[in-house]
């Protein structure tokens, strides 16, 4: 069934116990970085006592630190910033060593919570970075958003849909850049009656419009975009990658692209940031990029 309603292939399926595998090596701590874990971002009467914290991987010295926000995938359905392996926080290990801070947030997950509750979350993370990164020795005119699968959509869509910050009293202008790793960006696009999709979105075609980040693309200036995949990714992916691709050009945002090779929707983001891994060095050049530019 998963096989059907997604696309995967054999090959794909192989991969994810092949990816596991590799997830469980050990990534050491960086010389002088500092984790932090279970930050509050939101405090509100209906806070969550879980998924409303975030942790982070501080690099050495004083700063301020580029910033990288990463949001986690998982059908926006399942995943946690401290999902086995601690998958993200190893990524956030790899990237104190290249000298960026990494924050990665949970947020509250289908079906008991549906749309707009991830976005709103996302929201809420970002905000929080916005104004407290500092205290933390990040830098918060420098902060870039990054997520995969899932994440990648909910980082699209607090960026082009401004009704999502602007509820935190923040905007996408304060964001340097937007990394997308494998995700969908467009919800009507998706198989009619996917598990994915419907518990999170419901079935009002009108609703998966809304929360599509193809569908906002007009309403404001936009941050600089890196729009990537895995080769081995299902075809609808790929499809995605291109089509909002195409829409932030037409748009007059012509984002970077990038196709991580012989990588599998869970390897791509098993292994970002790892020794010799083209993705990684796509993300960090791009990081440095966008942050060597003068701020808005």
């Amino acid at each position: 069934m998963i096989r059907q309603l997604l696309g995967f292939s054999l090959a794909t399926i192989t991969a994810v116990g092949c990816g596991w595998r590799h997830a469980r090596k050990p990534v050491p701590m960086p010389p002088g970085a500092r984790r932090v874990v279970d930050v509050a971002y939101f405090e509100g009467a209906d806070a969550d006592p879980h998924k409303h914290r975030l942790d982070m991987v501080i690099p050495a010295g004083a700063g301020p630190h580029p910033v990288l926000l990463f949001v986690h995938g998982g059908g926006w359905r399942s995943g946690d910033r401290k999902v086995r392996h601690d998958i993200y926080g190893k990524l956030a290990k790899r990237m104190a060593a290249r000298g960026i801070l990494t924050v990665v947030p949970s947020y509250r997950l289908a079906p008991t919570h549906k749309h707009p509750a991830h976005v709103r979350d996302v929201a809420r993370a970002v905000a929080w970075t916005l104004r407290r990164i500092g205290h933390y020795g990040g830098d918060p005119r420098r902060v870039v958003l990054c997520g995969h699968s899932a994440g990648a959509h909910l980082v699209a869509l607090v960026t082009t849909d401004p009704r999502w910050l602007a509820e935190r009293g923040v905007t996408a202008a304060q964001i340097r850049g937007v990394i997308g790793i494998s995700g969908p960006y467009d919800l009507a696009a998706m198989p009619r009656g996917t598990f994915l999709r419907d518990p999170a979105f419901g079935t009002d075609p009108r609703v998966w419009k809304d929360a599509s980040p193809a569908t906002h693309l007009g309403q404001g200036r936009l941050p600089p975009f890196l729009v990537a995949h895995a080769s081995d990714d299902p075809g609808a992916l790929h499809s995605q990658a291109e089509s909002f691709a195409a829409a932030l050009t037409k748009a007059g945002a012509p984002p970077e692209r990038f196709l991580a090779r012989d990588r599998s929707h869970f390897t791509v983001i098993f292994r970002l940031g790892e020794p010799g891994d083209p993705l990684g060095r796509a993300v960090v050049r791009f990081i440095r990029k966008v942050n060597a530019k003068r701020p808005r």
